[in-house]
């Protein structure tokens, strides 16, 4: 049995190259909003299925509709089952010249992405959660996308530039974690990596015994186009997980250093017009100080 046909029978997501191999239902809405002369490049596959919503005590799961992103030679279109719990069928596409940035969620088996752009002059956002255990699927199409939409160019994964090497280097000997993480979902593979912040966890012990974390680890990083920021998450119960934000380096406005007695408050902006969002930060105040000059040193 092939692996896209036992992930067809199971929940794990899967990979198809033609529109003819989607689910029937799914099949249709891609008909309807995908532009004449559209060339597939690669279409990611979820099946129906529950997977965990929120985590620790009280942990609850949500039941994830079918659904695909489908990536194509001018953008990505994703699309969602008819009538999912009354909810009418979905369907969003943006183009690689609309896309503005987007947020990964990796959380044990619970995968989400999310894309920020505009569709017919409005601003969208395609909300796309999966099973985790396919990420691997995903990552090489969606690098392709994100090089599409930053150079204009077709995406051909290249070698990981000598020079990342010695950088990701220094991160190790701060963070094992932080420096697989960043190698593996922050970077694309041929982007060369120009510099990086990064701000250690910090732990505080509730009533003196319980550890609670006080400041979740981050690391923020600049590329030759991109800015990343991954950060894990804040209860112990996500401390595992990745949250990771990337953007092409012009759409961040500012960032903005807020000194404090102990801390550094910092204030991420990210700018794309129609849409803007500011990402709030409590970092110690050298890390928070690094961050400032490399933005200075390496923004559009």
């Amino acid at each position: 049995m092939s692996k896209s046909t036992f992930s067809r029978r199971s929940k794990i997501p899967y990979t198809v190259n033609t529109l003819d191999e989607l689910p029937e239902g799914l099949r249709e809405r891609a008909l309807q909003k995908l532009e004449p002369g559209a060339k597939v490049d690669t279409i990611f596959v979820v099946p129906m299925q529950q997977l965990a919503s929120s985590f620790g005590v009280g942990r609850r799961t949500s039941l994830v509709p079918e659904s695909a992103l489908i990536f194509t030679d001018q953008g990505v279109l994703f699309v969602r089952d008819d009538e999912f719990e009354g909810q009418p069928s979905r369907s969003v596409y943006i183009t690689h010249d609309q896309f503005f940035y987007m947020r990964l969620t990796l959380i044990l088996l619970y995968g989400r992405l999310d894309l920020w752009g505009t569709q017919d002059n409005q601003p969208v956002k395609i909300e796309f959660v999966y099973n985790a255990t396919g990420h691997e699927l995903l990552q090489p199409v969606l690098h392709r996308f994100l090089h599409r939409s930053w150079t204009g160019q077709k995406g051909v994964l290249q070698p990981i530039p000598p020079e990342n090497q010695k950088i990701l280097a220094e991160l190790f000997q701060q963070s094992l974690k932080f420096s697989n993480g960043l190698r593996n979902y922050g970077l694309q593979r041929d982007e060369r990596l120009l510099g990086y912040a990064f701000q250690p966890r910090i732990v505080k012990r509730f009533l003196g015994l319980f550890p609670k974390i006080s400041v979740p680890g981050c690391v923020a990083a600049f590329s030759e186009n991109g800015f990343v920021l991954m950060q894990e998450g804040s209860s112990n119960a996500t401390s595992y997980g990745w949250f990771i934000t990337i953007c092409h380096k012009r759409l961040l406005s500012d960032v903005e250093i807020t000194v404090g007695e102990k801390m550094s408050t910092v204030a991420i902006k990210i700018n794309a017009g129609i849409k803007t969002e500011t990402i709030n930060l409590e970092w110690e105040h050298q890390p928070a100080q690094e961050l400032k000059s490399l933005w200075l040193e390496h923004s559009d």
